[in-house]
């Protein structure tokens, strides 16, 4: 009797030990998953270098150099996505959208509203994050609050 007591207690432990092990794994995969995806959302495009995206996108609008590459790799920090494959064009509705099914966990739109909401003192303006379609949107809008600050 006391034999099949200590089997059921072993079994009892080992099926607690998968369990945990099984949400362990859940909760840690939870963290990396929506970044990978987003990542792979990049993963055909050809790198374009800062000082080309610069040239070829907002060179004639007169914005300091210096601020659009900041604003280009702070879009990509955000996102946790490679900065030389962020363009113009990318949509925060697409490219840069939140992973459907995991956007509790996805906090990209999170980290780009602080360090907005830093810049917004800084500035003394407000920043309408909510109305910006593309990377386009983001880098004009707030090259052209830091150029007139």
């Amino acid at each position: 009797m006391s034999s099949r007591l200590f089997l059921n207690g072993w079994m009892l432990a080992l099926l607690g030990t998968a369990v945990v092990g099984l949400v362990a794994w859940i909760a840690i995969r939870a963290g990396f998953y929506p970044s990978k995806a987003r990542r792979s959302r990049f993963r055909d495009r050809l790198p374009l270098e800062d000082e080309l995206f610069y040239e070829r996108y907002y060179a004639s609008f007169g914005f300091p150099k210096s601020t659009v590459i900041s604003l280009r790799h702070e879009l990509a920090s955000a996102f946790n996505i490679d900065a030389s494959k962020v363009l113009p064009t990318d949509r925060f509705s697409k490219e840069l959208a939140v992973v459907r099914g995991w956007e509790y966990v996805d906090d990209a739109p999170d980290e780009l509203f602080l360090l907005n909401r830093d810049r917004e003192k800084r500035l003394g303006v407000a920043i309408p994050l909510a109305e910006f379609q593309t990377a386009d949107d983001y880098i004009r809008t707030i090259a052209s609050y830091e150029s007139s600050k």
